[in-house]
């Protein structure tokens, strides 16, 4: 897998949090009323900070997979 730049990154991050955005007001509006998630921030705040860690775990599960494989072909 190709490294990405530095500016690479940082766009790329933009879309994903761009994603992540729109996807939890679609959500948030769709489970309690409309603009419901624009008059409660906080709500989007919390709902993004947990889709945030939650991706977050499901890279270092896959990275420490990677490292278990790896350390168990050279035993």
């Amino acid at each position: 897998m190709e490294k990405l730049s530095h500016s690479e990154l940082m766009e790329q991050s933009l879309k994903e949090t761009t994603f992540y955005m729109t996807s939890a007001i679609k959500i948030i509006n769709d489970k309690l009323g409309e603009s419901y998630a624009e008059n409660h921030p906080e709500l989007l705040g919390a709902f993004m900070q947990t889709t945030a860690i939650s991706n977050l775990e499901s890279i270092l599960l896959n990275k420490l997979e990677d490292i278990e494989k790896v350390i168990g072909k050279t035993q």
